[in-house]
């Protein structure tokens, strides 16, 4: 069976964004499909977007019924993407199992759904089921596990050069603060109100950047590592993106941050 690739036009010029007939549940990886880099390759459904439970921490009580409860969280979500491969011969069989076993090699990449491509997870491949041998149409399926079970909108900023900012109301993830001093300083805080704050102890002179990312756990003075400047009473990894918020010294302060859901 030979697979012919249509195009639409628009005034004589290539459509080139997602075809119709893709699935609304297709897999992007890098805003892209799957089966616009893989003739042939077609997604059937995709399980484990939905809403998770919590797991919870408790403590069994001695005559008491059921238990105390003392913590919950999320745990990991696995996403599982159940796909078709179809094609005319035994090597382009193999082929298209290679090209997508190179697709999905990485660890902790980004991936989105052709229904909601503003929102993306993080997850590594965990689990894979191939396409029968011998068989020129068969069904696979792959387990994307993302370790952090929540999804992200695309990066939003904030800028501020009056000691003061301030996020909207919403759930959000801080990625990277980047502070340039109106004048050299030998010190910088950043609080929130909901008490907490972020604390460095060193020389930033007037014009430099001091970059803080308190999800990988970086600090840096235009590129240089300063994380030892931290003051160990500092909220650094579960600073919140909440209500408003200050800097001392004032400065140029520009926040990135991403929507969770």
């Amino acid at each position: 069976m030979k697979v012919i690739k249509i195009y639409k036009f628009k005034d004589s010029v290539p459509d080139t964004s997602i075809d119709s007939d893709i699935s609304s549940e297709a897999l992007l990886i890098g805003q892209n499909p799957i089966e616009n880099t893989i003739s042939g390759y077609r997604t059937l459904t995709v399980t484990g977007r939905g809403a998770l439970g919590y797991k919870l921490t408790a403590q069994s009580l001695d005559g008491m019924d059921g238990e105390r409860y003392v913590d919950s969280n999320l745990p990991i979500r696995p996403i599982v993407v159940t796909y078709q491969l179809t094609t005319s011969n035994a090597a382009e069989m193999i082929e298209m199992q290679d090209k997508l076993a190179a697709i999905l090699a990485a660890k902790e990449f980004e991936f989105s759904f052709n229904d909601q491509k503003d929102w993306h997870y993080i997850g590594t491949v965990t689990a894979t089921s191939e396409v029968p041998a011998g068989k020129l149409s068969g069904v696979g399926s792959f387990t994307i596990t993302a370790s952090d079970p929540k999804k992200y909108s695309a990066e939003k900023v904030i800028t501020s050069s009056d000691g003061k900012f301030s996020f909207p109301a919403g759930n959000y993830l801080i990625t990277e603060m980047a502070f340039t001093p109106a004048a050299s300083t030998s010190s910088l805080k950043i609080t929130n109100n909901s008490g907490q704050r972020l604390a460095v102890s060193g020389t930033i002179n007037s014009g430099d950047t001091i970059h803080i990312l308190p999800r990988t756990q970086v600090i840096t003075l235009n590129g240089v590592n300063k994380l030892e400047w931290l003051a160990f009473d500092s909220d650094f990894e579960n600073f919140k993106a909440t209500g408003s918020g200050s800097t001392i010294p004032t400065g140029k302060l520009v926040i990135k941050y991403k929507e969770m859901r």
